[in-house]
């Protein structure tokens, strides 16, 4: 298959009617390419230096039916469509090894950003799921998602993430870039919130 040209000083980008088509040939053609980055797992203990890292939290309930509930929402794709990402393809499991194409609608363009999960770890009161950015992605690193509950059963949510912007039009407009990344992340938080809240 051969490969759109469609880089635009490193992002991938796509307009117009035939959006979703070059998603899915986008998405087969992510299978085959590595991660962008070495330290991958290195969210399940010491994050590495040179890179940029954020942390976030928020409570989202209390008790083991809204953990059970928070945890059935992120597999189902509550956190990232809620922050207004499309997921492809459109029956996308949250399981280990597996790839995804998130894309996000910005004015006619539709941005494309591949991943990949590197880990998931779940018990009874515990849930781990980390995924790392793969060839093409607009940054390199890797972000995990915790939900579990503490001594006090409330529910927590919580992001990790280490990462550097590589694409040349992410760096040239970096304050652009670091404000959709956190209001990206704290939607995550929000969105699986809202879900637990009136589910």
């Amino acid at each position: 298959m051969t490969e759109p040209k469609k880089l635009f000083l490193g992002l991938k980008i796509y307009m117009g009617k035939n959006t979703q088509t070059l998603l899915n040939e986008e998405y087969k053609l992510i299978q085959e390419r590595t991660l962008s980055y070495t330290e991958v797992g290195a969210t399940k203990n010491d994050i590495p230096l040179n890179y940029k890292v954020d942390k976030y939290k928020l409570v989202l309930g209390s008790g083991l039916t809204d953990f059970r509930k928070a945890v059935t929402g992120f597999k189902s794709g509550v956190s990232h469509k809620g922050a207004g990402l499309t997921i492809t393809p459109a029956d996308f499991e949250f399981v280990e090894g597996s790839s995804a194409l998130f894309s996000m609608k910005i004015g006619p363009f539709v941005l494309a950003i591949p991943d990949r999960i590197v880990y998931m770890e779940e018990n009874e009161n515990s849930f781990k799921c980390a995924y790392g950015t793969i060839d093409g992605h607009p940054e390199k690193g890797e972000e995990l998602f915790s939900i579990y509950m503490n001594e006090n059963e409330d529910v927590i949510f919580e992001i990790i993430c280490f990462s550097r912007i590589v694409a040349p039009l992410a760096r040239i407009g970096y304050p652009v870039s670091r404000f959709l990344q956190k209001r990206m992340t704290n939607t995550y938080l929000t969105s699986l919130k809202e879900y637990v809240n009136t589910n």
